[in-house]
This record gives structure tokens, C-alpha cells and sequence, in this order.
């Protein structure tokens, strides 16, 4: 597991974009499940 995570470390030191939109698609995420309970009134 750990390994996987260093190298996971590694590929996000080394592609800054693949970093970034990882982080808009949990932005996207985050705000999709705090919309839910409103869209599904």
C-alpha cells in the first residue's frame, strides 16, 4: 500500500495538471453530493 502511495506521490510531483484536475473532480464531487438532497426534492 504504501508503495503504491510513493508512487502515486511520485506521478503527482511530476504531472502537476493530473494533480490539479484530481482536485477539481473531488471539488465536483463534493459539491454534487452537497446539491443532492435539494435536486432530489
Amino acid at each position: 500500500m504504501r508503495d503504491v502511495r510513493r508512487r502515486w506521490g511520485d506521478d503527482a510531483k511530476h504531472s502537476r495538471p493530473a494533480q490539479l484536475s484530481f482536485g477539481v473532480q473531488t471539488w465536483f464531487i463534493i459539491r454534487l453530493w452537497a446539491l443532492a438532497p435539494v435536486l432530489n426534492k
